[in-house]
Order: structure tokens, then C-alpha cells, then sequence
């Protein structure tokens, strides 16, 4: 598994990398109408609001933000996670940065879990790696997916915890263990509260 551990490592340490420069370069106004939205839901989901922008929920990519909001606010006291406390800051532009900033990152790990599970999927039919590796890299270099990187999209989110579901599922008819199902069955209804679309990759 030493391969494995080498191109997961590379490939994390190039998304890294590459989000590093665009945090750096970029104002979270350029792209204001996703990611805005994103950052203002995840504040009111964990801090007991309803969301807005209900024709396309994305409710559990607002839940992980805000719960990863509230875990990093114990690290950095200058992150408000709370939708009150940023009605309340007086230098809103620097909070927004700050929270687009850890989004960009949450995002990424997003990114990074999607291809985990697209190897762990295709290597279960026994393919073999250097096309799951190649794969995955020619993946990431479509535009779509360039695109999708460089704003705080849930279609990413909802396609790894689609393939998440499809891995336990099959993991479940081989080991006929219960735990395996509800796993699945977690993962697709998380898949269709990011993005009530991908029923249709069903």
C-alpha cells in the first residue's frame, strides 16, 4: 500500500498547495453569489436559524461548515461562528475573509475524500492502480471539476457521499454486516440533503 500512501500524500500536499495561492489571491467577494451564500448559511444552520436559499438545500454542506466553524473557533479566537456575533462585528469584510478562507480549506477535504472513495470504489472491481491514479488525475484536470474547485460548490460533497454510499453498500453484501448498510444509508441521505439532483446519478 506504499503507493497508496505516496500519490494520496502528493496529490493532498497539490490541492493544498493550489489552495493556498487562490486563498492568497483571491477576495471571497470575486465570486460572491456561491460562496457568500455558502458562508452566510453555514453561520445560521449552527447558530439555530433556518437556512435560505431553499431550492437547492445544500443543507449538509452548511451543517459540516458550521460544525467545523465552531471546532476552529476553540483554535482561533478571532473566528465568529455564530450568525449573531457577525452581526455584531465591526469589521464584517475581515470576518467574511477569515471564514471564506477556512471554507476554501474545509472544501478541499471535500475534494480529497472524493478521490479516497473513487479509489477505494474502482480498486474494490479490482482495476488496476495506475488507472484509478490516472483516472483520478485526468479527473481533476477537466474543466468542471477546476471550476467547481475555485468555489464553495456541495456537488463535490454529494458525489463523494454518493460514492461513499455505492462502497458501503457493496461492502455490506460481503460481509452481510448491518453497520455497513446504515452507513450507506447515512451516506445517500447526506448526498441528497447537499444536492437533491444527484438522484439522478442514482
Amino acid at each position: 500500500k506504499k503507493s497508496e500512501v505516496i500519490f494520496f500524500l502528493t496529490f493532498f500536499i497539490c490541492l493544498t498547495i493550489f489552495t493556498y495561492f487562490q486563498v492568497k489571491s483571491q477576495h471571497w467577494s470575486s465570486i460572491f453569489y456561491f460562496d457568500l451564500t455558502i458562508i452566510y448559511n453555514s453561520l445560521s444552520v449552527v447558530s439555530g436559524y433556518f437556512q435560505e436559499y431553499r431550492t437547492h438545500p445544500a443543507y449538509t454542506q452548511f451543517l459540516v461548515n458550521g460544525l467545523f466553524y465552531k471546532i476552529l473557533g476553540f483554535f482561533d479566537n478571532n473566528l465568529i461562528s455564530n450568525l449573531d456575533n457577525y452581526i455584531k462585528s465591526s469589521n464584517k469584510d475581515l470576518t467574511i475573509q477569515t471564514l471564506y478562507t477556512y471554507s476554501r480549506y474545509i472544501h478541499l477535504l471535500f475534494y480529497f475524500l472524493f478521490s479516497i472513495y473513487f479509489f477505494k470504489l474502482n480498486n474494490y472491481f479490482k482495476i488496476k492502480k495506475y488507472f484509478i491514479y490516472t483516472s483520478i488525475l485526468l479527473l481533476f484536470l477537466t474543466e468542471r471539476i477546476l471550476y467547481d474547485f475555485t468555489v464553495l460548490r456541495a456537488d463535490v460533497l454529494s458525489y463523494f457521499l454518493i460514492i461513499a454510499s455505492f462502497y458501503y453498500l457493496l461492502i455490506f453484501f460481503d460481509k452481510n454486516n448491518i453497520k455497513y448498510l446504515f452507513i450507506c444509508a447515512v451516506c445517500i441521505t447526506l448526498s441528497l440533503l447537499a444536492k437533491v439532483q444527484i438522484i439522478f446519478f442514482l
